[in-house]
């Protein structure tokens, strides 16, 4: 509480912590009724979208890991043991007496919307990639200069040159 930045979020916390889907009340009928939902509407703890995508592909086991694709591209491994290493990018969430141990990388889904690729565009040139064919092109596509995971380097610059003619090859 001696930081500023604490002191100033402070009320904004909840008084503890709970799991994701524990219900934490109600909303209240004031601000449900300036929202338009009903008073009745009850408030739920949330979670991440990663973390929310390793529980729906129904990892249970030590060592299972799930890589999701939002705007960024997040990994979560399935641990008894807690890993945190900032120099890696590598942080810990419990999830019950386990740990998802992983990293968000900043590369991810963002930079193809920055570059312009449509929902249609990115599933038709899908199609035509060749998985099994490496790309002679040498990226690191980042939105902006820095990443996070694999490794915290807050200068790394992206790399989304030389740009080919063909937006198939690009992607």
């Amino acid at each position: 509480e001696d930081n500023v930045v604490g002191r100033e979020l402070k009320h904004a916390l909840p008084p503890k912590v709970v799991e994701p889907g524990a219900s934490v009340g109600v909303l209240g009928a004031k601000r449900a009724i300036e929202l338009e939902i009903p008073v009745t509407c009850k408030v739920v703890a949330g979670t991440t979208d990663s973390i929310a995508a390793f529980l729906a592909a129904g990892c249970f086991e030590e060592g299972q890991a799930v890589v999701s694709l939002g705007s960024t591209l997040v990994i979560k491994l399935l641990s008894k043991t807690k890993v945190d290493d900032a120099s890696l990018g590598v942080y810990s969430h419990r999830l019950g007496d386990v740990w998802l141990v992983g990293g968000a990388s900043s590369s991810g889904c963002i930079v193809l919307r920055s570059e312009k690729f449509t929902n249609e565009e990115l599933e038709e040139l899908s199609k035509e990639i060749n998985p099994d064919m490496d790309s002679p092109l040498d990226y690191y596509p980042l939105p902006c200069k820095g990443e996070r995971f694999p490794i915290n380097n807050s200068e790394k610059e992206p790399v989304l040159e030389p740009r080919p003619d063909s937006r198939k090859e690009y992607l």
